[in-house]
């Protein structure tokens, strides 16, 4: 899937440099929206690897935003049971907020979810995390089932965990 929207391309193929784009990503923008050290990084980099490592071409799918070249976003599904599924790398260059290509990467998500069978999905954020985002799990039906408070990355924060049933 190719598309367009506001000068950004979404595509859900994986290409070289998609890896180490994703924890680049995440940690300059982290470490700017949230005042996360460079230790979030290092954890973005063990964790999408091992992601990659166990992809599922048939239960996983990555979705990753470009604009002139340069990843600006991304979006990953990982497939946790048959019936069970994670939201995982959820981030958009603030270059590209509030232009609705966070409502199409959850729509492509959550259409794909459906279209591979999963029940449930299942995410994890912290409060560090954009209020848009989290305005965008509320509207496509996720609820808060837990939070709790964590020190890690630099700082404390609330990690929270968000469940949607399809």
């Amino acid at each position: 899937m190719i598309t367009t929207l506001e000068g950004a391309t979404i595509r859900s193929d994986i290409r070289a440099g998609d890896i180490g784009g994703m924890i680049a990503l995440h940690g300059v923008l982290y470490t700017v929206d949230a005042g996360f050290d460079l230790s979030f990084e290092t954890f973005v980099a063990a964790s999408v690897a091992e992601y990659f490592e166990t992809f599922d071409a048939v239960r996983d799918r990555v979705w990753i935003v470009e604009r002139a070249g340069q990843m600006r976003g991304c979006l990953a599904l990982k497939g946790r049971s048959p019936v069970d599924a994670q939201l995982r790398y959820f981030l958009l260059h603030p270059e590209l907020r509030g232009q609705g290509l966070g409502r199409k990467l959850i729509e492509a998500f959550l259409e794909c979810a459906r279209a591979l069978g999963y029940e449930r999905i299942f995410l994890l954020t912290d409060e560090a995390h954009t209020a848009a985002a989290t305005h965008l799990y509320l509207a496509y039906g996720f609820h808060k089932t837990d939070e709790r408070t964590v020190e890690r990355w630099g700082n404390s924060a609330a990690e929270q965990r968000y469940e949607l049933e399809l």
